[in-house]
């Protein structure tokens, strides 16, 4: 499986699968410059992996999410009033779900999701809104807040792995 959020933990990926049986065995897939992981699930069964498949692809994980941290940017000390700094975001986030989530605050200049540079940790973003007003709404509503995967993270892909031992017939 494919777009785990980077930190995301053994549990939460076992969590995930629970409901279509026993996971007999788990391995988390860490790359060093990536923005989010992977994860090799193997089920008790051929039809808990079937179950699994039909019912976990193009789902959010059940992961635990960090509150957002949401405040005034500050470049060389001084506060850039209509810059948002943003901190906790889901490392596999996109830049468009974080244009769209400070959208329903005003206009959107740009947006830039930043990578930690720890391959255990969440991203963060830097966003302009068109005014400081606009920044302040943006600021208000979102800092402390837990949104669900679905505002902000991607879906897992949930693919059967090949045997590179076997040829095919």
């Amino acid at each position: 499986m494919k777009h785990w959020p980077v930190g995301v933990t053994e549990d939460e990926v076992k969590a995930t699968f629970a409901a279509s049986g026993e996971v007999a065995e788990c391995r988390l897939l860490r790359p060093d410059v990536s923005l989010e992981w992977a994860a090799l699930v193997r089920m008790s069964s051929p039809e808990q992996a079937a179950a699994a498949r039909q019912s976990v692809d193009d789902t959010f994980p059940a992961v635990d999410q960090k509150p957002l941290e949401v405040t005034i940017q500050q470049k060389n000390g001084a506060p850039k009033e209509d810059h948002c700094y943003v901190k906790n975001v889901p490392s596999n986030t996109t830049k468009e779900k974080i244009t769209a989530l400070f959208g329903k605050y005003g206009e959107v200049k740009w947006c830039n999701v930043l990578a930690s540079g720890r391959k255990d940790a969440s991203s963060g973003a830097l966003v302009e809104m068109s005014s400081a007003e606009e920044a302040q709404k943006a600021i208000a509503d979102l800092n402390g807040k837990t949104l669900p995967l679905a505002e902000l993270g991607q879906t897992i892909k949930v693919r059967y792995a090949l045997n590179k031992d076997k040829t095919p017939a």
